[in-house]
């Protein structure tokens, strides 16, 4: 509080004052840790890996939009009259979707959703890059909750609402 060193020593023993340097050197400590805390905290969110090839946050909002879209499919399905899965249309009018879409389109990609034979068994989800280009990538999801991504464009088999081959798991799925 404004006293020096001498000024406490004439106070207090050797011990006292040995104390009291430590007090000193904690108060900067106090300083210093949160500095340090952010500083780490940044570090290790830059070696974070980033998802996809391009290190760009669309992908990443899509892919969380994709998990968002995943759960609220469930909660419909849980309480709709029908017990079907919604569309889009219906996942928002529920409230369990947020209304960020814009005709379809969210974070640069148009998501579609669709439905197997059977609505109350199967739904699948695909999030198209509004831009095309060789780091497009494209993002798949179906009831199984499991978040597929592909470097190329594909069709979705309406049936069993599935993929074929040269998709990257994600590994977001799962419920």
């Amino acid at each position: 509080m404004g006293y020096s060193k001498e000024m406490l020593a004439e106070g207090f023993q050797k011990g006292q004052l040995e104390e009291v340097e430590m007090l000193s050197v904690g108060g900067t400590l106090l300083r210093v840790v949160p500095v340090c805390v952010i500083v780490v905290s940044l570090f290790a969110m830059a070696l974070t890996p980033q998802i996809g090839k391009r290190r760009g946050w669309p992908l990443r909002d899509a892919v969380e939009t994709m998990r968002e879209l995943n759960h609220a499919q469930i909660y419909y399905l849980e309480r709709s009259e029908t017990y079907a899965y919604g569309t889009l249309d219906e996942l928002i009018a529920s409230g369990h979707v947020e209304d960020k879409f814009e005709d379809g389109v969210n974070s640069g990609y148009l998501f579609e959703i669709g439905f197997g034979e059977d609505r109350a068994h199967q739904y699948w989800i695909k999030a198209t890059p509004m831009e095309s280009g060789p780091e497009a990538e494209y993002i798949f999801t179906n009831s199984t909750g499991t978040i597929w991504r592909s470097a190329t464009d594909f069709a979705v088999k309406e049936a069993d609402c599935a993929i074929g081959e040269g998709f990257t798991n994600l590994s977001y799925g799962g419920r």
